[in-house]
């Protein structure tokens, strides 16, 4: 069946319906979730709350976009209304004198995808979050704020410094690894 078709049914009341969306679309969902929480238990309780509100919702849900986006959504939501968030409130906002350093074009080419998620799970709380939501998730600054109950400009801000403390760290590591070899 068709997500429109199991979206039919579920509102029929259906539920082998909603037993298939939920099957066929929690892996992917997990993973969402897993990104924005600090471990696999977690991940499954935002899981299960996000569920709770895509089933709720599933009646005002018009198909004007992709479902899986929709409910991409919601769980990334769900994931940011449960973590604590006072550290937005308390960061600096303001971009100082940012330099984009060079960076060895090689350094990252060489990377595996587990050294570069290490560079990300390792950056500032805030900046993480922005990161994350703009770079793998691809929502907007917009919406970013709208998620995160910040300004998008401040989005923008906390993207500059995410990229500018990666590239920093990048090099430094790359430095460090050519001055030991």
């Amino acid at each position: 069946m068709t997500d429109s078709q199991l979206i039919k049914a579920i509102l029929r009341g259906e539920a082998k319906a909603q037993k298939a969306l939920f099957e066929k679309h929690t892996p992917g969902l997990f993973q969402v979730s897993l990104r924005y929480s600090k471990n696999e238990m977690d991940a499954e309780d935002v899981l299960q709350d996000a569920w709770m509100k895509i089933f709720k919702g599933l009646s005002a849900y018009r198909e004007e976009g992709k479902l899986f986006a929709w409910m991409k959504k919601i769980v990334v939501h769900t994931a940011l209304r449960k973590k604590e968030r006072a550290w937005f409130k308390n960061e600096s906002t303001r971009i100082h004198d940012i330099r984009h350093p060079k960076v060895d074009p090689n350094a990252i080419q060489d990377m595996t995808a587990d050294e570069i998620l290490g560079y990300v799970l390792n950056l500032p709380e805030g900046y993480k979050q922005v990161f994350k939501l703009f770079v793998i998730d691809g929502f907007s600054h917009k919406e970013i704020g709208e998620l995160l109950n910040i300004e998008a400009s401040t989005s923008r801000a906390k993207l500059t410094h995410a990229r500018k403390w990666m590239r920093e760290t990048i090099m430094n590591a790359n430095k460090l690894y050519a001055h030991e070899s």
